[in-house]
């Protein structure tokens, strides 16, 4: 670093912080809540891989793709793949599709 450089973080109260911290306050993981959420949105029949089904019959699961073009071992494939895990919690299945 150079010299002089400010190795310090520097906590601020402007409106970017603000903004996080009510942002920050929305994103709870509640695998909990989820699943109630998702059983009242009519998705609660998990086919026998544990995901979820579509109402109506179709057969089809409650899916995601996130499209991308994360390299292995980046804060962004990362961010995707604790994603897919946590959305399989709830019985969601996700999956990456590169662009």
């Amino acid at each position: 670093m150079p010299s002089g450089s400010n190795t310090t973080p520097v906590q601020g109260n402007g409106p970017a912080q603000t903004y996080f911290k009510q942002a920050s306050a929305c994103n709870v993981y509640d695998p909990d809540m989820a699943n109630q959420l998702l059983d009242d949105a009519g998705v609660a029949e998990k086919g026998s891989d544990g995901f979820r089904l579509f109402d109506g019959g179709s057969g089809d699961t409650l899916c995601f793709v996130i499209g991308g073009t994360a390299q292995p071992g980046t804060t962004s494939e990362d961010t995707s793949q604790e994603m897919i895990k946590s959305s399989a919690v709830v019985g969601v299945k996700g999956g990456v599709q590169g662009l």
